[in-house]
């Protein structure tokens, strides 16, 4: 019971092309380029002003964040200042992975299986041969079948 990394190896790079065919496709649509390009330039005007700010403070510690009804309520060091444009591109990337989620569900349908094994258990047992043999079948549906009526 050996895993093959050929196995593994051709999953990544079929999941690899599939992902980079749906992005290419996404983007080919002029909303999606507009927005992308309206979110990334937003970042990047971001960024620059944390550049500014950190370059230009006089002294280590400055307002993070402000609220009007309560004042200041978090002082810290000049450098976490690139916190918020981190975290800005990281919400990009998410909102592009779930705009390619609505865009091409069968790509995440993996992710979407009751058991996260399965996966894991189709590469072991030997599922999905080239050649069309599928030795493991029966005993990949027996493991998913144990694992899904187990107790948690």
């Amino acid at each position: 019971m050996a895993i093959d990394g050929h196995k593994i190896l051709n999953y990544l790079y079929l999941g690899r092309e599939k992902l980079v065919q749906a992005i290419l496709y996404l983007v080919s649509f002029m909303f999606v380029r507009m927005y992308l390009l309206f979110l990334f330039a937003l970042n990047i005007i971001n960024w620059l002003l944390a550049f500014y700010i950190n370059n230009n403070v006089s002294q280590n510690l400055v307002v993070l964040h402000y609220n009007v009804n309560l004042g200041v309520n978090l002082i810290g060091n000049a450098r976490d200042i690139y916190i918020i444009p981190t975290l800005g591109l990281a919400f990009i990337a998410i909102n592009f992975l779930l705009l390619l989620n609505i865009f091409f569900p069968q790509i995440f349908s993996r992710l979407k299986q009751p058991s996260g094994s399965s996966l894991v258990s189709s590469i072991i047992n030997g599922e999905g041969n080239s050649n069309g043999a599928g030795e493991g079948k029966d005993r990949a549906i027996y493991e998913i079948a144990v694992i899904n009526t187990s107790p948690d």
